[in-house]
């Protein structure tokens, strides 16, 4: 090789060693491109199984608050769709709005448990009223919560609110 580089003339040589360094570049270019990329998958890799290690060492932990709290709903009142529309009218009632729409409500499975969601519109009630009225819901549906709160003036009358609610009951499936 050295004899074929030395044989040719000083302009040749230049321009071999030009060639030779632009194509030395382009693949170190390459191996850098590569050696970067599987450091970054190395690190992802890394990560992932410090995140699962971190997971798996609370697990029992974790299983057993589920258990736990699972206990506390079937000691607690959980309720199927009806029966959840059904208290949840009952409730609204025994606060005596008048003007009150309970939206048929709509299940999600997820064993072991299924969510019940209801939207409740109340209309023309007086904020006191209400706060009586999420104190009673509080008491006597533990498992039922507020998700969606919207509270507007009436447009007639400002002191009252009409109020739209959405609510979600916790079922424990056998």
């Amino acid at each position: 090789m050295r004899a074929f580089f030395f044989r040719r003339s000083w302009r040749e040589r230049v321009l071999l060693l030009v060639v030779l360094t632009v194509g030395v570049a382009i693949w170190l270019s390459s191996v850098a491109s590569r050696s970067g990329a599987l450091r970054e998958r190395w690190g992802a890799t890394g990560t992932a199984l410090h995140l699962q290690k971190d997971w798996l060492s609370v697990a029992a932990e974790n299983e057993g608050q589920l258990q736990s709290r699972l206990a506390q709903v079937q000691q607690g009142r959980s309720l199927n769709a009806n029966q959840l529309a059904g208290q949840l009218d009952a409730v609204v009632k025994r606060q005596r709005f008048a003007n009150y729409r309970l939206d048929p409500p709509a299940s999600e499975r997820k064993p072991p448990v299924a969510v019940h969601t209801v939207a409740l519109t109340i209309e023309k009630v007086e904020l006191p009223a209400f706060g009586a009225f999420v104190d009673d819901l509080r008491g006597s549906l533990p498992l039922v919560n507020i998700e969606q709160l919207v509270v507007t003036p009436d447009r007639r009358n400002p002191a009252q609110l009409d109020v739209r609610l959405k609510l979600s009951g916790l079922e424990l499936l056998p």
